[in-house]
């Protein structure tokens, strides 16, 4: 399924609508927050060496901006759909980018979507215990 064919769906969601649904929920559905993007986990485990991984999934819709809170460890960003600009730490706003990013610990993240489709994106979180 490309980012066309998604974008209809999304766009009921971002209105505030709930899909039709049959059967039971995924336990890895997205979640509006406070600032109307969406956020999911898919996992939070033990690590190596005394560390827990959290990974999470976040979408931002059009016109729409979310700030990350700081984690407690490093985190590994990796951008999978959109195009907007991003700052960490409230440093300089960088352009998305097909790269991955190093979020350092105890920094927030600001994506911001001016106006294009959906941005998406994953945090893999490393924490100590």
């Amino acid at each position: 399924m490309g980012s066309l064919d998604r974008l209809p769906m999304l766009l009921f969601l971002f209105a505030g609508a709930s899909l039709p649904f049959a059967g039971n929920e995924s336990a890895h559905t997205f979640k509006a927050d406070a600032s109307g993007a969406f956020a999911r986990t898919l996992f939070s485990g033990p690590g190596p060496a005394n560390t827990t991984v959290t990974i999470r999934d976040f979408m931002v819709g059009p016109r729409r901006s979310q700030t990350v809170p700081a984690s407690p460890g490093p985190a590994l960003l990796e951008w999978f759909e959109g195009h907007g600009t991003f700052s960490v730490a409230g440093g300089h706003t960088q352009t998305i980018g097909n790269e991955f990013e190093v979020i350092p610990a105890g920094k927030a993240l600001m994506v911001i979507n001016p106006n294009g489709p959906p941005i998406g994106f994953r945090l893999y979180v490393f924490a100590g215990k």
